[in-house]
């Protein structure tokens, strides 16, 4: 029998999809990489906590062992928690090219291709890194929890530290120091952006920078507290000499355990609904967004009435047909034609 916490997790985080979709069309239609990213990120993690939530509903984990599925979520657990962390830092370092009234007129070539490498870098490449470095440290093939579903799982020695574990911390505590420095930026700086804007743009391009600042200080606050709560669950007491075999034992793919649902992972549901909910709030609900809302209902009702058009039978474009008097039923005739010809 499911739980009460599982049901309240498969709506929530269902819910929590529905709010990421508008959102993430619309910075893809904006060609804005680093935020799709970190939309599409948190719309992943959401749909691995909902499918988890299904397949595993009670406090303890029965039946299927999720081979296949798990060896795969883990992975995509491991490279999108440094995801969403590098884009959180991507998108401060942008808010501060922006605000900077020295580099907003005009971006050099170099500047773009040297933040190109840096998104990269961020959002990609060590996400990856992180995703097969975590093989090095991982003792057991994966865990289960009851709801939580598939987990990752690293050694109990320093390496754990070194390749997988600090990898979020440093870009979170790399991305408190830009969101510091933007917001700084943004107090100081205000007035000389507004006089570099012509003035019908002054006011659109500064709600529009504010609001983003905003998200995104909430988001790294939020970030950062939840990384705090789960790196001390993390945190291991004692730590013990690195073994490659006796952490890739022969029996290393039969290696599944199970668990009951723990309280430290409210946190993490918390944390992706909570970044559903800031995202849809400051993005899909903006002037902007609701303006091409009304154009995608506004198309959506002409597609309608064009179907309902052409479904409608036309009379006029038909010829009156009746059954013919042979000896075959199956036949008709063309009465028009035979009054033609007689």
């Amino acid at each position: 029998m499911s739980s009460p916490i599982a049901a309240a997790v498969a709506v929530s985080t269902f819910l929590s999809c529905l709010l990421c979709i508008p959102p993430l069309i619309l910075q893809l239609q904006a060609r804005s990489l680093v935020v799709s990213v970190l939309i599409a990120s948190t719309l992943i993690v959401n749909i691995l906590c909902f499918v988890n939530a299904l397949i595993w509903p009670t406090k303890y984990p029965s039946g299927w062992e999720g081979q296949g599925l798990c060896d795969i979520e883990i992975k995509l657990r491991t490279g999108l928690d440094m995801t969403i962390s590098g884009g959180i830092v991507c998108l401060f370092r942008q808010l501060c090219l922006i605000i900077d009234p020295s580099q907003y007129i005009r971006l050099s070539r170099v500047q773009k291709r040297n933040t190109g490498i840096f998104e990269a870098t961020l959002c990609g490449i060590l996400p990856i890194l992180r995703m097969i470095l975590s093989y090095v440290v991982q003792p057991d093939r994966y865990w289960i929890f009851g709801t939580y579903g598939c987990t990752p799982t690293v050694d109990t020695s320093w390496p754990s530290y070194a390749l997988v574990l600090v990898w979020p911390l440093v870009a979170d505590l790399g991305a408190l120091w830009y969101g510091a420095l933007a917001t700084l930026q943004m107090v100081k700086h205000s007035r000389e952006v507004s006089k570099l804007l012509p003035g019908g743009q002054v006011t659109a391009s500064k709600r529009r920078t504010e609001r983003l600042l905003v998200m995104t200080v909430l988001l790294i606050i939020l970030e950062a507290l939840t990384r705090a709560v789960v790196f001390w669950g993390e945190i291991m007491p004692f730590l013990v000499p690195y073994s490659w075999s006796r952490i890739h034992p022969p029996n290393w793919s039969r290696k599944i355990e199970k668990a009951s649902f723990r309280p430290i992972h409210l946190a993490v549901y918390g944390r992706s609904i909570a970044h559903s909910i800031i995202i849809f709030g400051f993005l899909g609900c903006s002037a902007e967004a609701i303006a091409v809302y009304k154009v995608w209902l506004g198309r959506s009702r002409s597609r309608l009435w064009w179907t309902s058009m052409i479904k409608q039978p036309q009379a006029s474009n038909k010829k009156a047909k009746v059954p013919s008097k042979s000896s075959d039923p199956g036949q008709t005739r063309d009465f028009g034609h035979e009054l033609a010809t007689t």
